[in-house]
């Protein structure tokens, strides 16, 4: 009798840790990390042309003045700049159309081509920052990060895969940042790099950023004025690298002028930029740079997620095979990008049974490889 009660007792236990396992994954999935924006079936304000591109995306050129971003309060009677001062020679740089959607049109001058979301795209609404040994979440990162300094900017290149990734509210990234000092949930970051949300094969060019830990905005529905009429944020990147074949790459950079807000550039173009306006704590300069990629793990039934990072192997399989970011450089006072100390640099890795990542100096340069298949033998929680 005992021993049936006791049975009872634990099957009882056993169903009720499940029963919160998959409340908990709905919460995360509902609520945690990603919320679906509301669909915009009809152009955005300011439209003057709409373009759909060979992969289904509507993309809307809206007047450069009717952008979301210049509806911040701090940007009353912004100014548009059209351009960095210069823009620095890469050292490494493949020219090519990673969009495809201009194939089916242009916008007009005076426009920026912003993608609609017509099929319930994700909007990430939250964003941690790790602490060496502290990492908060279920947020989990393989990358390096240095605070040696001050960075006026920096330039790698990334090469682009398309991980799996597999439960809703769940992503994948491979990213480069600069970000505020202090507690990690009160730092300011800007983002840019490739992610992917899952139901898609898509990896999609994004920038990202957060306000003292609160604010946060994706590509440009806030923080980010855009002036490039030929690149759009949000949209696929192609070709992909093929494992143990042609690697596909794309160059980013990030630059600090004086009297000058935080330019991207894509490729050798500029894109847009962070203002100072609202990003005060990035003024002068940023002091920390992160490389790196990222996920987020929902812990589906309690176990670790399958979701992939970077190419989905780990970096130890090297070129060819692992997910990159190499030819790292930094943007000094003087405005000349100079090779990084890899000594400078600090490794961050969650778990590094599931994901890992190596770096060092490669033929003079920067460069780490990371990622890996998240849940496997060793890697189940």
């Amino acid at each position: 009798m005992a021993n049936d009660i006791q049975t009872k007792l634990g099957c009882n236990a056993f169903f009720f840790i499940a029963l919160l396992c998959m409340l908990r994954a709905k919460i995360v999935d509902g609520e945690n990390m990603y919320s679906m924006e509301n669909l915009e079936l009809v152009p955005r304000k300011g439209t003057v042309k709409t373009i759909e591109s060979e992969s289904g995306d509507i993309i809307d050129c809206v007047d450069i003045y009717q952008q979301p971003t210049l509806n911040d309060p701090a940007l009353k009677n912004h100014v548009i700049e059209m351009q960095p001062p210069f823009i620095p020679k890469p050292k490494f740089f493949k020219p090519g159309n990673f969009q495809t959607w201009r194939k089916n049109g242009d916008c007009p001058k005076g426009t920026v081509p912003l993608i609609r979301n017509t099929k319930g795209h994700y909007k990430l609404i939250m964003e941690e920052e790790p602490d060496e040994g502290n990492f908060k979440g279920e947020e989990e990162y393989a990358q390096i990060t240095s605070s040696d300094g001050h960075y006026y900017g920096f330039d790698a290149t990334l090469n682009l895969w398309n991980p799996n990734v597999t439960f809703s509210g769940e992503y994948s990234t491979s990213q480069v940042w600069i970000s505020s000092l202090g507690p990690p949930d009160k730092a300011s970051t800007l983002v840019a790099g490739w992610q992917v949300i899952p139901g898609e094969t898509k990896s999609r060019l994004f920038v990202y950023s957060t306000h003292a830990g609160n604010k946060s905005c994706l590509n440009t529905a806030c923080g980010f004025v855009q002036v490039s009429k030929e690149i759009v944020l949000g949209q696929s990147l192609v070709p992909l690298s093929i494992y143990n074949g042609k690697q596909s790459d794309v160059y980013i950079s990030f630059m600090k002028f004086p009297n000058s807000p935080w330019w991207l550039v894509f490729q050798n173009e500029a894109v847009g930029y962070w203002p100072v306006d609202i990003f005060k704590e990035f003024a002068d300069y940023a002091p920390r740079i992160n490389f790196g990629g990222k996920i987020y793990n929902s812990k589906p039934n309690c176990t670790h997620t399958t979701t992939q990072m970077g190419s989905g192997h780990f970096p130890s399989e090297g070129l060819g095979k692992a997910c990159y970011i190499k030819s790292i450089r930094y943007f000094n006072e003087k405005r000349i990008f100079m090779e990084t100390n890899a000594s400078t640099f600090k490794p961050l890795v969650t778990k590094p049974a599931c994901y890992d990542l190596n770096f060092g100096k490669d033929n003079n340069e920067t460069s780490i490889f990371f990622g890996g298949p998240g849940y496997s033998d060793t890697c189940r929680v």
